[in-house]
């Protein structure tokens, strides 16, 4: 009884912690900008829950550009169910025509999302929603685009990994079942063991 007390409370401790370190991640990211026809300055960076392409895209051109801007790969470990995943895309699009936007998928599987930018400011979000835990993940895909002759656009196009939904998975509350038991059996050994000094 006394190892179950001495330990329960530490080891329950580790476990809940090991959990949390287990959470759903980004392991990588890259965007590949396709030389034209449009001008990039694109820089991708990511972090375990975000991947970032930003920069600006333009059409140099006495036509309309329209075509591929660039590819992207994106690992991802999702271990816990109900990860949320949003792909948003935001900044400010130049003139007076709207742009026409293509994120195309084409690994796990093929799918297509064709959407339209007013221009000035704009705030879209293109995909949202919740993932079950499929362990490692690769997702390959491109972004293509059409922009009036001399049209230009700032971006950011964020892909954001989110926290699993708020109810609590079966683990977590076996863990934190796990520490509350530890604890009560820490006090009441204290307990019995004040006892036992004032009795003697």
């Amino acid at each position: 009884m006394r190892t179950a007390i001495r330990y329960g409370l530490p080891l329950a401790s580790v476990w809940f912690a090991a959990i949390q370190a287990h959470a759903s991640s980004i392991t990588d990211f890259t965007f590949t900008s396709d030389p034209s026809p449009f001008t990039t300055d694109l820089v991708e960076m990511f972090s375990d829950s975000q991947a970032i392409v930003t920069g600006t895209i333009a059409c140099d051109s006495a036509t309309a550009c329209k075509g591929e801007v660039g590819s992207f790969t994106l690992g991802a470990d999702l271990t816990s169910p109900g990860t949320s995943v949003s792909v948003n895309l935001l900044g400010v699009l130049d003139g007076s025509t709207p742009a026409g936007v293509e994120l195309k998928v084409t690994t796990p599987l093929t799918k297509a999302l064709k959407f339209e930018i007013p221009a000035g400011s704009f705030n879209d979000t293109l995909i949202s929603t919740s993932l079950p835990a499929f362990g490692m993940l690769d997702v390959a895909g491109s972004l293509d685009m059409r922009l009036a002759a001399g049209q230009a656009i700032a971006l950011p196009f964020i892909i954001d990994l989110g926290s699993p939904s708020p109810v609590p998975e079966p683990s977590g509350e076996v863990a934190l079942l796990a520490g509350v038991l530890g604890l009560a059996g820490a006090v009441r050994y204290r307990t019995a063991r004040s006892r036992k000094a004032t009795t003697s």
